[in-house]
């Protein structure tokens, strides 16, 4: 929706200030770029970085805690409250070259727009169908399919897709949203880690000291701490190579999550997220009636395209 508001302050010269979250409750102001600007918002992050110190007890300390599972200042309720700490699949083998795909959620990936699409396929559904493709025909390697969480207890979730996945190749394995499969400890464990975006690739990256591999070109990718394939033949050969170790790629997730985690500014009287609600001093901030109608035809105009359509 910001788009158009977007396009005419541009067309009539209208300063804008454009306010996204970071953390809950932290707001940094991306001006008159959207929050999505991987090369603006690489700028930020080197010009936050020269003016603090680089202590990372902090960032340091974010990592261990959402690893375990004890706390998460971007969203406990969905990421880390219903994970089990350290809770690998139950036909997971460190014997095998176990690749993970991270999912986006539906709504979270097309809000991203074309320009965050790989080049080589025009949706997560495809692009999970290639890759299942792709490893089915190697041996010794097995792909997992961590479905977003937030994806529990939703009626719009499409399990018979995934249940088909399964069904059709041998070894790929889904690990739904209810699972209380820890994600860290699969990423932790992994020899590949795939995902759109999310700062899951940081926390990939930070934990096996190796670059994820992000399907869109990001400003997690822009900052050196993701690698992108630029076609669907680098993408195969990405799959199956899993670089060496490096603590620089570690220091550089650290430096990426000082800017997540203390950029921006809180505001004053706003508390909450979207899942757990927001609240402005005293007042409680929910959607009426008109706006939830318009929500649910959204969503019945999203599922005809994305089942119909595409």
């Amino acid at each position: 929706e910001k788009r158009p508001l977007f396009r005419f302050a541009i067309k009539k010269n209208i300063n804008v200030s454009n306010y996204e979250k970071l953390t809950v409750g932290k707001f940094f102001n991306f001006k008159d770029h959207f929050s999505e600007d991987r090369k603006f918002r690489k700028s930020q992050i080197l010009k936050f970085l020269k003016s603090n110190n680089q202590n990372f007890e902090k960032e340091k300390k974010y990592f261990a805690e959402k690893f375990h599972s004890k706390k998460d200042p971007i969203n406990f309720e969905i990421y880390a409250k219903h994970q089990k700490p350290n809770k690998l699949p139950k036909k997971w083998s460190s014997k095998e070259k176990n690749i993970v795909f991270f999912t986006s959620s539906d709504d979270e990936h097309l809000s991203f727009g074309k320009d965050m699409n790989p080049t080589f396929c025009k949706d997560q559904r495809e692009i999970l169908k290639e890759t299942s493709l792709i490893i089915n025909k190697k041996k010794n390697f097995k792909l997992w399919i961590r479905v977003h969480p937030g994806w529990r207890n939703e009626k719009w979730f499409d399990r018979k897709f995934y249940q088909v996945l399964e069904k059709k190749y041998k070894n790929v394995n889904v690990i739904y949203p209810e699972d209380n499969t820890s994600s860290y400890a699969m990423l932790k464990n992994s020899f590949n880690v795939i995902c759109f975006w999310s700062s899951l690739l940081v926390e990939a990256t930070y934990w096996r000291e190796k670059k994820s591999i992000s399907l869109t070109r990001n400003d997690i990718s822009e900052f050196g701490v993701a690698k992108v394939p630029q076609n669907l033949k680098e993408y195969k050969k990405l799959i199956f190579i899993s670089s060496k170790k490096n603590k620089n790629h570690k220091l550089r997730a650290l430096k990426y999550m000082k800017f997540f985690l203390n950029a921006g500014s809180n505001i004053k009287y706003f508390k909450g997220s979207y899942e757990t609600g927001y609240r402005f001093k005293n007042l409680d901030l929910d959607y009426n009636i008109t706006a939830k109608t318009f929500y649910l035809m959204g969503k019945l105009k999203e599922k005809f395209i994305n089942h119909y359509l595409n």
